[in-house]
């Protein structure tokens, strides 16, 4: 700056600026297909705190899959959004592929089980049935994958011959 009397005065200004507002997501998948057991959490830094954030009314701590978008908003009304996807197993599929028992009473019927989806390794339970020793009849297991997460399923065996004995008694008379 120069006065009227040609003296210079030199001075400098510093205008700070906050750091941007920076966001970390840390987000849990879901545990089962179809299962609102996800959740999302933001660390928010930089910009002015107090933050408030919206998530436009969605509860964070019990999201299905899909895409969520937030929005977080510092003291200086400074604006930063982002969108969070959670993610989930797919479903928990059980075909079967049915040995007959040989006769309507022999327990020589089987089922063995092919597992697809959920997370493996998988548990079947039989309900007390023991699979490779099964007669005609249906039949109900679960499966459950490492995530605790439970399908139910049924099953016919059916046997290759239905013939069946009727009793009938005859008395003599002499």
């Amino acid at each position: 700056i120069i006065d009227t009397n040609g003296c210079i005065y030199q001075d400098t200004v510093i205008i700070y600026q906050p750091a941007d507002v920076s966001i970390i997501e840390s987000v849990i998948n879901a545990k089962c297909y179809n299962e609102a057991s996800g959740s999302v959490s933001l660390m928010i830094s930089g910009g002015y705190a107090p933050y408030i954030t919206n998530w436009y009314g969605v509860n964070i701590n019990s999201l299905l899959a899909g895409s969520y978008i937030y929005e977080v908003v510092d003291s200086n009304s400074c604006v930063k959004s982002g969108i969070v996807v959670v993610s989930e197993p797919s479903k928990i599929i059980a075909s079967s592929i049915v040995t007959p028992a040989t006769c309507i009473y022999l327990n020589d019927g089987s089922v063995n089980v092919n597992i697809l989806g959920g997370v493996p390794p998988y548990n079947t339970d039989w309900l007390g049935n023991n699979p490779q020793q099964l007669n005609k009849g249906t039949y109900n297991f679960l499966v459950v994958d490492s995530n605790l997460c439970v399908d139910s399923n049924q099953v016919f065996v059916y046997s290759i011959s239905d013939i069946q004995v009727q009793e009938e008694i005859v008395n003599v008379s002499c």
